[in-house]
């Protein structure tokens, strides 16, 4: 898992997070490739779905023999328009809070790395400097509890809601406990 914050000009920001397929080594060098591929075009002042293109074809023409696939999820926060435009390419849905509610941010797209010339959905929302966004891998839900029941997405969603008025600093840690207390010793 790996994610990255940027300005790309004042008061608009990106937000790139990924989850690369699979575990020890072979995760972390697939990480540290998607990590270099994706300094390279950060900071294009382009929309969260071209950019996924971009990245896409890249992957596919620098290491399609390396079987590398990831998700991922670029989120644009354009506080000037009260904006957020985004897109995602296989990764799960993340959520925005706004008020006392979540939003749902729609997953979809195929992963990065398996086919040339994907398309992804670009999309949006409204978006106040008091709103919140929890971004995350699906890390968090496939948490197993000890009698052996996945967290999965629905109850993170829940996990989520409960937190949901927290302060800022404190709704991550907040998560975390209730995701701890449903692993318990497990």
């Amino acid at each position: 898992d790996i994610y990255d914050i940027v300005e790309i000009k004042p008061k608009l920001y990106r937000i790139f997070i990924a989850d690369a397929t699979g575990h020890g080594i072979q995760a972390a060098l697939t990480t540290m490739l998607l990590k270099s591929e994706y300094d390279k075009i950060r900071y294009f002042e382009l929309p969260p779905n071209e950019l996924l293109e971009i990245f896409n074809n890249t992957f596919i023409e620098n290491y399609y023999n390396l079987n590398v696939f990831f998700t991922c999820f670029i989120i644009d926060i354009d506080l000037n328009k009260e904006k957020i435009i985004y897109s995602s390419a296989g990764h799960p849905e993340q959520y925005l809070v706004v008020d006392k509610d979540i939003h749902t941010l729609k997953a979809g797209g195929k992963m990065i790395g398996i086919a040339e010339n994907m398309k992804y959905e670009l999309l949006s929302a409204d978006f106040k400097k008091e709103n919140k966004i929890i971004l995350f891998t699906d890390g968090i839900f496939e948490e197993f509890s000890e009698d052996k029941q996945e967290l999965g997405p629905e109850r993170f969603k829940l996990v989520v809601y409960e937190n949901r008025l927290k302060p800022l600093d404190e709704i991550i840690s907040g998560i975390l406990e209730d995701v701890d207390k449903w692993i318990g010793r497990a």
